[in-house]
Order: C-alpha cells, then sequence, then structure tokens
C-alpha cells in the first residue's frame, strides 16, 4: 500500500448525489453521498490493491464501485423492516444538493482499516 500510495498523486474529488446503498447481506441500509469528480482516481486505487487481496486471499472490491461517505444507517432485513425513502433521498438532494456538489474535496492520503489497526499512507509521498 505504501508504494502505491507514493506512486499516486494526490487529487480533487466531490460528491454528485444523495443515495441509498444496502450492504451485501441486506442487514443495513446506507444513507450516502457519492462520489462524483474523483471516482476515477479511486478506482484506480483499489483496482491496484487487486493482486495484494489475491496473495491474502481476500475478496477484491466491487467490480462496479460506488465510492461514497455514509452518513447514516439503519438495521434490515431481506424482506422487511425500515428503509430511508426515495423520498428522503429527493428532499436532501433539493435542499442540500447544490452545496454539496459544490465541495471540493481534496485527497491527500489513504487510510486503510484492516481489523481495529488503521494505517495511514501519504499520496505522492516518498
Amino acid at each position: 500500500m505504501r508504494q502505491l500510495a507514493t506512486e499516486s498523486s494526490r487529487f480533487n474529488a466531490s460528491f454528485a448525489s444523495f443515495s441509498i446503498l444496502d450492504n451485501d447481506e441486506k442487514t443495513r441500509s446506507f444513507l450516502t453521498l457519492e462520489i462524483g469528480a474523483g471516482h476515477e482516481e479511486l478506482n484506480t486505487l483499489s483496482t491496484a490493491l487487486n493482486p495484494l487481496l489475491r496473495e491474502l486471499r481476500q475478496p477484491s472490491y466491487y467490480i462496479q464501485a460506488r465510492y461514497h461517505a455514509s452518513i447514516g444507517w439503519i438495521l434490515t432485513t431481506e424482506e422487511a423492516g425500515p428503509r430511508f425513502s426515495k423520498q428522503l433521498v429527493q428532499r436532501l438532494d433539493s435542499l442540500y444538493g447544490e452545496r454539496l456538489r459544490a465541495l471540493i474535496l481534496e485527497v491527500e492520503e489513504v487510510h486503510v482499516k484492516i481489523g481495529k489497526q488503521v494505517s495511514k499512507y501519504q499520496l505522492g509521498a516518498p
């Protein structure tokens, strides 16, 4: 990871929209802010980790990755239970979408969490 971070440049990113994502097991639903600008750079970083993940016998990241920040979550079940509504997403977008999309995030480091340990790597730093 350190070598990948060193070889990668810092970049700008921004959020594109509010959305709802479910985990693979359908036990949690997340209210998220999806990345627009910066998606390609994040995809390049995560794709470059695939050989290491294979070596560690871990699954690779999603092929159709949706990079995001989670701002809320609820417990769900596959058939029923509470859900974030599409109306909530539309309302949030109408109230805050313009300001959200105007934010520019300067991505300067990557944080990697394995178990409880979090490691930080500066992008483009020797």
